[in-house]
């Protein structure tokens, strides 16, 4: 069995590993999965997860790392869009350019970590992404199987990719669900976890190439 260390950005995603992603792949791997601090040293449950600079980044994966010898790996899990300015410097490249962003954020914090238990994944956006992936779970979960055609016009805008959902901050995946479902504001940690559950692993990584190539990487 591999001894696999999780760290996700926030507490809905740290939910989703723990409850739906660990079963998934339980005969396979030992996972301990937590939520990174948003502040130094702040591990209390009401200061975990949120924007950190890059400096505090690294600091908490050090120690992340020292506490975590038994383990092979080591994943920071976080959404591109949203990440912290401070991760952008010293970045030449084009403004607009994602592809080259991402290259540029995982070198920079892989390369100042220096350790290769340590993997930096990006995901292109927030958890809620993972739920486009069946717009049915969604609103079955809600009794309001009415709302369909709303969800399948998203994914249509974004060649029905859920990956690819944004616009802006107004209109990242989970914004888009509480506009349909208002209760989901609520219910991030509770409402997502069981509705990626309904979903199941095999058809989030069906839909979502990047999260897809995560699953490989174990």
């Amino acid at each position: 069995m591999k001894n696999i260390f999780i760290v996700t950005e926030g507490q809905a995603e740290e939910m989703f590993y723990k409850s739906v992603f660990v079963d998934y792949f339980r005969s396979t791997c030992y996972f301990q999965v937590t939520c990174m601090p948003n502040k130094r040293n702040a591990y209390s449950r009401d200061r975990k997860g949120g924007t950190v600079t890059f400096d505090v980044c690294v600091k908490n994966i050090r120690r992340f790392l020292n506490g975590a010898t038994h383990c092979e790996k080591v994943f920071l899990i976080y959404d591109f869009y949203g990440l912290h300015a401070s991760f952008y410097e010293g970045y030449m490249g084009k403004a607009n350019d994602v592809s080259a962003k991402i290259d540029f954020l995982v070198n920079r914090l892989e390369g100042e970590i220096k350790d290769p238990k340590f993997k930096f994944f990006l995901q292109v956006h927030e958890f809620e992404a993972f739920l486009f992936s069946d717009p049915a779970a969604i609103v079955r979960h809600y009794n309001a199987e009415d709302k369909l055609p709303a969800f399948l016009k998203i994914l249509s805008t974004f060649n029905n990719h859920p990956e690819l959902i944004n616009d802006s901050v107004a209109t990242a995946p989970s914004k888009r669900i509480i506009d349909i479902f208002p209760q989901y504001a609520f219910g991030k940690t509770s409402d997502g976890v069981v509705i990626a559950k309904n979903i199941g692993i095999e058809t989030i990584r069906s839909k979502c190439l990047r999260f897809e190539t995560f699953c490989k990487m174990l």
